[in-house]
C-alpha cells in the first residue's frame, strides 16, 4: 500500500490517495458481484478531515454498477419515503431545497441543451399521462387564477407574448383582480 500526497486544487487541503502497487494493473474485487475490474469503475469517496488538514480519499467497496442497481433497488423498495418525509419535516425539506439551489441551478445553466433533450423524451415517452393529466391542472389554473391562467386571458386577444406580459407583474395582478370581479359578479346575480 503507497499513499500519494497531493493538494487538492478546490479545498485547498492535502489529499492522501492510497494506491496498492502489489498488483501491476490498478484494480480491485467489488464485494457485490466478485467481478475483477479497473479502479476506474469505483466511485470515491471522503474520509472525515484530520486535525492536522489531511483527508483520505477512498475507493468504495463495491462497483458503480453494483452501486447503481442498489440504489435503484433502494428507491423502488422504499418508493413514497422521500415523499413522506418531506410531509412529516417541511422545514427540513426546505433547507434541504434551499441548499440544492444553487448546484442545481448552476447545472441548468450549463446543461441547457441536454436539459431540453431530457424533457422532450420524457414527454415523448409519457404522452398519454401529460394529456390525461392537463385537464385537471388547466381546471386547477383556471380556478385557482394561477399566473399561467391569468397570462394566457392577456395574450388571448392581443398581440401581447407570454414573455412581454411576465416583465410587467403589475399587469398580471390587475387581469387578476379584473376576473375576479367578473366572477363575483356572476356568483352576485345568480
Amino acid at each position: 500500500m503507497l499513499n500519494i500526497i497531493v493538494l487538492d486544487a478546490n479545498t485547498q487541503r492535502i489529499v492522501i490517495f492510497m494506491a496498492n502497487l502489489k498488483t501491476k494493473t490498478m484494480s480491485k474485487t467489488c464485494t457485490k458481484c466478485k467481478v475483477n475490474k479497473p479502479i476506474d469503475d469505483y466511485s470515491t469517496y471522503k474520509y472525515k478531515p484530520k486535525k492536522d488538514g489531511t483527508q483520505k480519499i477512498g475507493l468504495r467497496t463495491y462497483c458503480n454498477q453494483c452501486k447503481n442497481k442498489m440504489t435503484k433497488d433502494w428507491f423502488i423498495k422504499n418508493h413514497g419515503y422521500k415523499k413522506e418525509w418531506r410531509k412529516q419535516n417541511p422545514l427540513k425539506a426546505k433547507q434541504e431545497n434551499l441548499k440544492a439551489k444553487p448546484r442545481t441551478d448552476k447545472w441548468r445553466k450549463d446543461n441547457k441543451q441536454e436539459l431540453k433533450i431530457k424533457k422532450a423524451k420524457y414527454r415523448l415517452k409519457n404522452i398519454e399521462y401529460i394529456k390525461s393529466k392537463k385537464p385537471a391542472e388547466e381546471k386547477k389554473a383556471r380556478k385557482e387564477l394561477q399566473d399561467n391562467y391569468v397570462i394566457s386571458q392577456l395574450t388571448k386577444r392581443s398581440k401581447l407574448t407570454s414573455k412581454d406580459v411576465r416583465k410587467y407583474p403589475e399587469l398580471i395582478e390587475a387581469k387578476r383582480l379584473i376576473l375576479k370581479t367578473k366572477r363575483l359578479c356572476r356568483t352576485s346575480q345568480n
